[in-house]
């Protein structure tokens, strides 16, 4: 048994949440979250506050996840059937791997067919966002003087969003605009690129930076100035350690293994570092049209 806090915590067991020792189980709780956010599209506790999560797991609750909600019922029973025994609060009631086999045996068969998942989860499944050096480069820049109007205009769109006034924006607070040429997919994929953390709020840092990768002809003028914050050891190329000390000034938490994956990501030359050719190809991909969610949404408000 262990009873350390490791992990993300909306993927976190209750177990672990309530700080109580736990075992392998958690590991097939976390699976039913993935199951259901395949199933969805969508994180399914992304819209709730990870003080809400710490109460709901204190309480004698069968799930934290709603499988109530109206995504559910969209989606096959046989699937559904397969998240809801996987995601049990209680771990003595949560199903293990080997039972799931032995009870869905259609998840050990070969599928010929399967039913089809509608078009709007898959649409929020193709979804990509910034990856992290991408990210970085964009928060480095963000603040600058070259963008300074920029930055004024994103921080009354920012103010507009909170409604709550909390300094975060939530994702019921970008989908209540939903109407008419609004569609709630947009949205969606506008939130999901801005939550760069992938803790379900954005920051009005986050929210800069994704509005700023939909302005090609910004971040096409801020490459040099972004990759001169990256090459913090100043050697004219950019490796993990420079990604590293970059977000820690900027005070972002990154791990080691995803730095080396998000450089390897982009280095064509495959020797580590990205270089200025390198890191110039990197941040014209970020206005390529897969990010540009937040332009559609913005120019419809």
């Amino acid at each position: 048994m262990m009873d350390s806090f490791v992990g993300t915590k909306v993927y976190a067991a209750p177990e672990i949440l309530r700080h109580k020792p736990y075992d392998a189980t958690v590991d097939e709780y976390s699976t039913g979250v993935l199951v259901a956010l395949l199933l969805t599209g969508k994180h399914p506790l992304s819209d709730i506050e990870v003080d809400t999560n710490l109460a709901l797991a204190s309480c004698d609750v069968p799930f934290l996840i709603d499988f109530n909600d109206k995504e559910w019922k969209r989606v096959n029973k046989a699937a559904r059937d397969v998240a809801r025994a996987l995601a049990r609060c209680d771990p003595a009631k949560r199903i293990r791997a080997k039972e799931a086999l032995r009870t869905f045996k259609w998840l050990d068969e070969d599928i010929t067919e399967a039913p089809a998942l509608p078009d709007d989860v898959l649409e929020r499944l193709r979804r990509t966002r910034l990856d992290g050096v991408q990210a970085l480069a964009l928060r480095s820049v963000v603040s600058t003087p070259k963008v300074s109007s920029f930055a004024q205009e994103a921080d009354k769109l920012f103010e507009a969003l909170d409604a709550d006034s909390t300094g975060l924006v939530r994702r019921n607070e970008v989908l209540r605009l939903a109407h008419g040429r609004l569609r709630r997919v947009d949205l969606e994929l506008a939130f999901d690129h801005a939550d760069l953390a992938g803790d379900g709020v954005v920051t009005k840092d986050e929210f800069k930076c994704a509005l700023l990768a939909t302005r090609g002809d910004l971040v096409a003028q801020l490459v040099d100035t972004a990759f001169a914050a990256l090459d913090v050891s100043h050697t004219g190329s950019i490796n993990a350690s420079d990604v590293m000390a970059c977000a820690a000034g900027l005070g972002v938490k990154v791990d080691a293994e995803e730095v080396k994956r998000w450089i390897a990501s982009h280095d064509a030359a495959g020797d580590g570092e990205l270089s200025p050719a390198e890191f110039k190809a990197m941040m014209a991909s970020v206005a390529a049209d897969e990010f540009r969610h937040w332009e559609k949404f913005l120019t419809k408000l």
